[in-house]
């Protein structure tokens, strides 16, 4: 199972459709990694700018975070997971505190009716809004690709996806319906383009404190910092799983001496990013309006 949907789909449908889906897999989640540094990077300049008013190009932090990831790529994978899972739970526990005040001040009305309207899914740009639903599950099979560094891979493989699949899905659910009451079902279409991403900000400082905007703004660099890592944990594991059987050159499927991580993978989703990022900048690209948005945008198609 250590190839997830390219051993799977090789199993069902064939080894031609296998090493297609192999490629998909490989092109999508690589061309992610370089997105997510840019968007960190993005992130964390306007962060430490707001907070400490210390201003740097956004590429300087794109290529801390590009060391730090670098080296946890290139250990195994628990010592990732205890990362990810840290501030996971941080991000979890704020997302259940601000729902807990809005409900508190708003009470039923933090539910609006209007948004289990069904003729809601012809308004809009719906296909924009299906795109960002998957990209909320991408990844979702990459349990089954740390199979070969689990304890007792046959339960824990499916018992994490189940349990991913279920708690992204009713808690991004309720986050989603409570932030449409924040808003006011009304007052969504004449949100400006510039604050969307600026909503949640908004609403903690509106319903709870400017103390908790500031949490939650620095929780957002670490969230970032935990999906670009995930992204580069699976992108190395696809391209491991193919160069250890000749799919790709055999020296990416090589494993790290002492760690056993997929260390020559890891290391070439690494380059791959560098130059990627690093060139946007050089081209004077938006980090998130540019690159980000039209490598995420392309990864998650």
């Amino acid at each position: 199972t250590g190839g997830a949907f390219y051993t799977y789909i090789a199993r069902g449908l064939g080894t031609v459709v296998g090493m297609g889906a192999a490629g998909v897999a490989v092109v999508s989640y690589t061309m992610f990694v370089p997105g997510g540094f840019s968007y960190l990077g993005y992130m964390m300049q306007t962060t430490i700018n707001d907070l400490l008013g210390f201003d740097l190009h956004w590429v300087a932090y794109s290529l801390a975070a590009w060391v730090v990831i670098g080296f946890f790529g290139l250990r195994q994978i628990d010592f990732s997971a205890r990362v990810v899972l840290i501030v996971v739970v941080f991000e979890f526990l704020l997302l259940l505190f601000f729902n807990a005040f809005v409900v508190g001040h708003l009470g039923s009305t933090a539910f609006p009716s209007q948004s289990m309207d069904l003729n809601g899914l012809t308004l809009g740009a719906p296909g924009v809004a299906i795109l960002l639903a998957f990209t909320c599950y991408f990844g979702i099979e990459s349990a089954a690709l740390f199979s070969e560094e689990a304890k007792s891979p046959q339960k824990s493989v499916a018992r994490a996806t189940y349990i991913a699949i279920f708690t992204i899905g009713i808690f991004y659910f309720i986050t989603s319906w409570i932030t449409v009451g924040a808003i006011g079902p009304d007052n969504i279409k004449r949100i400006p383009e510039a604050d969307v991403g600026l909503i949640y900000f908004k609403l903690s400082n509106q319903y709870i404190s400017g103390t908790f905007t500031t949490i939650i703004q620095v929780a957002l660099v670490t969230s970032m910092f935990a999906t670009v890592l995930s992204m580069q944990n699976v992108a190395a594991r696809y391209i491991f799983v193919l160069g250890r059987q000749g799919c790709l050159p055999r020296f990416l499927g090589r494993a790290h001496p002492v760690h056993g991580s997929p260390s020559a993978a890891s290391a070439t989703v690494s380059v791959v990013a560098l130059v990627v990022f690093v060139s946007a900048a050089y081209l004077g690209l938006h980090p998130m309006l540019g690159l980000g948005l039209i490598v995420l945008g392309f990864a998650a198609v």
